[in-house]
């Protein structure tokens, strides 16, 4: 039942895909009340056939929203992009705190 999500933050966009009942719950919400806040997850290498243009994405199983994030994850997408290994083997998730999950995806 894997779902995906564009999610956007400022003026840049990445895809997640959600495994779960209760991700699609929380990704439905957030669609449906157009908040803005976190939406996290671990990191991995590759765009996973999904999340084009980036050569990353976040780990399925692990993707979720909350309200408030530490700020070493915080960012936008290019900005994990253009510092890949530092991403992926310091930070190791993304968390963007102006994150709007702007469409459910086919």
């Amino acid at each position: 039942m894997p779902v995906r999500y564009a999610i956007e933050v400022i003026d840049e966009e990445f895809v997640v895909e959600v495994v779960t009942l209760a991700q699609v719950e929380r990704m439905e919400a957030r669609l449906a009340s157009g908040k803005k806040g976190v939406v996290s997850g671990e990191l991995a290498a590759g765009d996973d056939g999904y999340n084009q243009p980036w050569s990353w994405h976040l780990v399925p199983a692990t993707v979720h929203t909350a309200d408030v994030a530490i700020e070493v994850c915080d960012g936008r997408p290019s900005m994990v992009e253009d510092n890949l290994e530092y991403w992926l083997g310091t930070v190791k998730q993304f968390c963007p705190w102006q994150a709007s999950v702007a469409a459910r995806l086919p």
